[in-house]
């Protein structure tokens, strides 16, 4: 009803100013109207979807996102300026302590989230859910070091696939032992370079015990003369970095 209104009182300025050129506009002023109505319901189902996941969070043991799909506030700060938030550390997900409550959950995928608050985000949406055993962050951006994933002591399947800045977590992610499958593969080529690639994956390898897979496709990690490369020490290794 509130497009056909502001077709009709285009209509009628149309008449009056003699129609020239005015079809084209007023069409495009219904599908920009339809696309702010759209995206306002959009944010409203958002937010609705969120606080029915946490009512009922106690009893979700997975949760699986498609590419299409964000519950997720856009930024963790509450109508604060973000530099004002950050300093005075303020933050409405911060107080409470978790922007999922769901104590119980296992395997969460959450794939091409983009979000505020820089290396802020991920840590106040992770760290709660102590009892994953899968993780896949395919594509999201602001990840930071990852060392929110010592949070997670059951954690046995990572995926990060096509996620930007993991040379700056290579120690994180050494730290979760009982990981059983990681993948740290790359679509575009130039975002899977890493410094020292050999000694990178000696250095995986070497400290993730019980890894059964390793998805390095679209990396440099594959080196070469890996075989003088993994009798190093965790230490030179690292060193190297």
């Amino acid at each position: 009803m509130q497009q056909k209104h502001m077709e009709d009182n285009e209509c009628k300025r149309d008449k009056e100013s003699g129609g020239h050129g005015n079809e084209v506009c007023r069409e495009k002023t219904a599908r920009e109207v339809k696309k702010e109505m759209g995206g306002a319901d959009n944010r409203k189902c958002s937010k609705k979807s969120l606080q029915n996941i946490n009512d009922r969070g106690d009893s979700i043991a997975s949760l699986i996102l498609g590419l299409s799909v964000n519950i997720f506030p856009d930024t963790l700060m509450s109508g604060i300026p973000c530099a004002q938030a950050i300093n005075e550390n303020i933050c409405a997900y911060h107080k409470r302590g978790y922007i999922l409550r769901t104590p119980n959950i296992r395997r969460l995928a959450i794939r091409n989230l983009f979000v505020e608050g820089k290396n802020l985000y991920f840590p106040v949406l992770v760290r709660p859910l102590h009892k994953l055993t899968h993780l896949d962050l395919s594509g999201c951006f602001n990840l930071g070091d990852l060392s929110y994933l010592c949070e997670l002591p059951n954690l046995t399947s990572l995926v990060l696939h096509n996620v930007v800045g993991l040379q700056n977590a290579l120690a994180s992610l050494c730290n979760q032992k009982n990981l059983r499958h990681l993948d740290i593969s790359q679509v575009v080529d130039k975002q899977g370079v890493y410094r020292c690639e050999n000694h990178t994956l000696a250095m995986l390898v070497e400290n993730l015990p019980n890894l059964v897979s390793l998805d390095i496709s679209g990396t440099n990690l594959a080196g070469t003369a890996l075989s003088c490369e993994l009798s190093l020490s965790t230490k030179e290794a690292m060193r190297l970095l």
